[in-house]
């Protein structure tokens, strides 16, 4: 007979109901739904020759080959569940229906050799399985291809000097479920299986492995547990109904330090940035195809014709309707990504730099559009890029000539395995020549997400930094590729995948020790936020800021920010400045809310577009803390978020746009 093994408190404070703390209390989050009460099995029924109790509050199956199936059916949910697995072979089904008198449904081992993957299966009356398909993942036949090319909406393409368009990519972000071992000898495991339309996601021990694109099964039906081998005992269900929320907006909440100025409620870009683009002295602000002017941005000029965007659409405009990255298809996108100001040409006047989405899907492509100097028209528009494989890129001098460089990555592959990083460098005899690439690294998969620069070793030459390691500045800049030195800075279930990395990278030191550190978010679609100390020895050691917001309360004692009720994912942008004028610089950052439009492939995808600061406050003995500071909880960031004095009173301003349109935060200086 199965029996659950005891808990000792600490574990039981580890493995204890998920308790998700977003970034604020949010109205529209309901509670749970009832799977299990822990003292009886009412809403479920036992199919097959396995035996089921109710054992020290937990759920105990037993015996070989046999299913506890409940009651009621799901269809979009995020189900999360503690289990112990002794020598067992287990799993759940979901979106399980009636076929031929037993079930139809998808299965996920969660013990045993198959635990990870993600299988179709089909049971007879007596819970025995007739058939196993295994989910496809990706489309094979997309990867390696050369990039194509496609349309240009919402820009006609005669209107793009040298345009190719936009196109379809294939393979580059899919990750393949993947096996993981689960611990046999009773230990408490922690799984999160998230469905809704055609994805499922699974999540075991907090390792991501991947996700599927769904087949012709049924998109609802009922859940079920298997035992196939061995005890298994599962508890502290958590079941969210993703087709149900509350209608009730949360009241918006803006700090007192900022003054908002919501430009646009459109979703225009996703990048945003400043220049006195006029001529008038005063500070204008840039997203997309709008420049506002200065100083209350009440009137807006066009550099392109504008298109407004369905934020949680599933194809962009004028974009193809079929897979752009593998098996998925990516959700609606504003054509304008980052947004770069600076005079290029030397004329006086500030023109922008843009990454667009009119490259092959995954990839983008870099315009220049060269300002008018005071003419209402659209401004000219030069691809000087043709395809950049990577969400991340600062413009920054590297080379110390005193121009900024484009800090990104050039590759020609759907996939991205010959990409590398580097530097574009302009033509300063004109500037809307292409752009010359100049690699630091070797060919490879780098990497979609996270990027920077900054003097690692102290040797007074700019280094480049990715998720994966940093490339060392030589001495004097030739043809020949700089030295890497491989370091984690990305999250480590994605540290060798194709989605590794998050946001903007910045080499910092942080805790006043004289050795430069390193600051990042760790997934730009998932939870984390850290710093890595760089030791005595070069290596780093990783610091947890900010963590999962599926994390139990009592599961945050090694974060350290200083109230562990923040938390949310998605940091797909950030910037660094004194937000406070004491003089140490701040991380700020937020989520990017609906990334990929209606798709619900990352954690908390219904959580609000929150924007924060984090105040790092400095202790005694070299301890750091960060202190978590919500500027607002109604506008998040896309990939691209700016701090910059735009006022001149001397405190760095936060700009952010995205899906909720575009927004100034001027900073007012304490009273």
């Amino acid at each position: 007979m199965s029996k659950c093994l005891l808990l000792s408190a600490l574990a039981a404070a580890v493995i204890s109901s998920v308790v998700v703390i977003s970034a604020f209390p949010a109205s529209h989050q309901l509670p749970d739904e009832t799977l299990f009460d822990g003292k009886t099995l009412s809403g479920w029924q036992p199919s097959g020759p396995s035996q089921w109790r109710v054992d020290k509050g937990a759920i105990a199956g037993w015996g070989a080959g046999g299913w506890l199936v409940s009651d009621k059916g799901y269809q979009d949910f995020v189900w999360s569940f503690a289990y112990q697995c002794k020598d067992c072979d287990a799993g759940v089904l979901l979106r399980a229906t009636k076929s031929e008198g037993g079930l139809n449904g998808v299965y996920v081992p969660i013990a045993g050799p198959d635990a990870g993957f993600i299988f179709r299966v089909t049971l007879d009356a007596q819970g025995k399985e007739l058939s196993r398909k295994p989910f496809s993942h990706a489309t094979p036949s997309a990867h390696n291809q050369d990039l194509g090319s496609g349309s240009c909406a919402p820009i006609p393409c005669e209107g793009i000097n040298g345009a190719h368009g936009g196109g379809v990519g294939g393979g580059a972000n899919e990750r393949a479920p993947a096996h993981v071992d689960v611990p046999g000898d009773g230990s408490w495991n922690k799984a999160q299986i998230t469905v809704r339309a055609d994805v499922v996601i699974v999540t075991l021990n907090d390792k991501r492995l991947g996700s599927v694109e769904w087949d012709e099964g049924s998109r609802f039906g009922r859940l079920a547990i298997r035992d196939s081998k061995g005890e298994v005992c599962l508890k502290d269900f958590s079941l969210v109904d993703l087709t149900k929320r509350s209608s009730e907006m949360p009241a918006e909440v803006t700090e007192s330090r900022f003054r908002k100025h919501h430009l646009t409620d459109l979703f225009y870009s996703e990048g945003i940035n400043a220049g006195d683009f006029n001529h008038d002295g005063v500070m204008d602000v840039v997203s997309g195809p709008f420049y506002y002017l200065g100083p209350d941005f009440k009137v807006a000029r066009e550099i392109y014709p504008p298109a407004t965007i369905n934020p949680t659409g599933f194809v962009e405009r004028g974009g193809p309707d079929q897979p752009q990255a593998g098996a998925i298809v990516h959700g609606s996108y504003a054509p304008s990504f980052f947004n770069f100001v600076y005079d290029f040409n030397g004329d006086g006047w500030p023109d922008v730099l843009e990454i667009m989405a009119f490259g092959p899907r995954p990839t983008f492509s870099a315009h220049l559009f060269m300002n008018p100097k005071g003419e209402p028209r659209h401004w000219e528009n030069y691809e000087v890029v043709h395809v950049i494989p990577t969400e991340i890129n600062q413009m920054v001098d590297v080379d110390g000539d005193g121009k900024p460089e484009l800090i990104t990555q050039m590759g020609t592959k759907l996939d991205w395995s010959d990409s590398q990083f580097g530097y574009m460098k302009v033509d300063p005899s004109d500037p809307t020549k292409p752009w010359a690439f100049h690699a630091v690294s070797e060919k490879r998969r780098w990497g979609g997400h996270g990027g920077g620069v900054g003097d690692i070793n102290g040797d007074g030459r700019p280094d480049l930094v990715g998720p994966l390691g940093w490339w060392e500045h030589p001495a004097n800049i030739t043809d020949q590729l700089w030295t890497f030195h491989p370091v984690n800075f990305g999250h480590p279930a994605a540290s060798t995948g194709p989605g590794s990395g998050g946001s903007d990278i910045f080499v910092y030191d942080v805790n006043g020790d004289g050795r430069a550190d390193v600051i990042t978010s760790l997934a730009a679609h998932g939870p984390g936020l850290a710093w890595f100390e760089q030791m005595k020895d070069g290596s780093f050691k990783w610091h947890t800021i900010m963590g999962d917001p599926v994390t139990a309360v009592n599961d945050r004692k090694d974060w350290e920010e200083t109230d562990r009720s923040v938390s949310f994912t998605e940091l797909h942008g950030m910037a660094f400045a004194d937000v406070d004028g004491d003089g140490i610089p701040d991380i700020i950052t937020g989520k990017r809310w609906y990334s990929h439009g209606y798709r619900y492939e990352e954690n908390d995808v219904d959580a609000p577009p929150a924007l924060y600061w984090f105040k790092i406050v400095r202790g005694s003995g070299g301890q750091v803390s960060f202190e978590p500071h919500l500027i607002n909880n109604q506008s998040g960031l896309g990939v691209q978020v700016v701090a910059k004095d735009i006022n001149g009173d001397g405190r760095p301003d936060v700009l952010a746009a995205a899906r909720k349109g575009a927004f100034v935060f001027l900073n007012k200086p304490d009273k």
